[in-house]
């Protein structure tokens, strides 16, 4: 569906009107499910893409946010029984601990990416090393790539880098933060 396009038109006209007739309460709801649809035109099968980075942005930020809310309520109710070294070295586990639970988050996220984009040219790499021992080539495998996945990919990891530095609280609402990927 192109933005130019009547279709895209009729399509955006109706979104707002469905919108402000909604209770304000399910308004994140129209937002998703508009969004998710226009996502789908392209193809229903990018989707599995779309909410699997939701939902592993979703898990890592709210892991985050568990951890540094523990954290930050253990440091205040032993502020007066902890020595300042101790809290600094009690404080310096827990960001250890945050940063494990970020790496895995990093991971899925970047790993889905690499494997998406990069699978054909690696192989087609290897390929070109084994001909030269005239072994036989790999298969490329046909990948699909779906749109915007750098974009929305790059776009929930600095929201969890955000989340692990303090710079943002995580979102607790699930449907909010897939609409902020979709």
């Amino acid at each position: 569906m192109q933005f130019t396009s009547f279709s895209f038109i009729l399509f955006a006209a109706l979104l707002l009107i469905v919108y402000y007739l909604v209770p304000r309460r399910t308004q994140w709801w129209v937002l998703l499910f508009s969004s998710l649809f226009f996502y789908a035109y392209a193809g229903t099968e990018y989707l599995y893409f779309i909410l699997y980075t939701a939902l592993v942005t979703w898990m890592t930020g709210r892991a985050l946010q568990i951890r540094a809310d523990r954290e930050d309520a253990y440091v205040a109710d032993n502020r007066e029984t902890l020595s300042k070294e101790e809290r600094k070295s009690y404080r310096a586990k827990e960001k250890k601990k945050r940063l494990r639970i970020l790496t895995v988050g990093l991971i899925l996220g970047f790993g889905m990416l690499a494997v998406l984009k990069y699978t054909a040219f690696a192989v087609g790499n290897v390929n070109s090393i084994l001909s030269a021992f005239n072994v036989k080539e790999l298969t490329v495998p046909s990948l699909l790539l779906p749109l915007g996945i750098s974009f929305y990919t790059f776009q929930t990891l600095s929201y969890v880098i955000d989340v692990y530095r303090g710079n943002c609280r995580a979102q607790k609402n699930y449907v909010a933060l897939g609409t902020y990927v979709a």
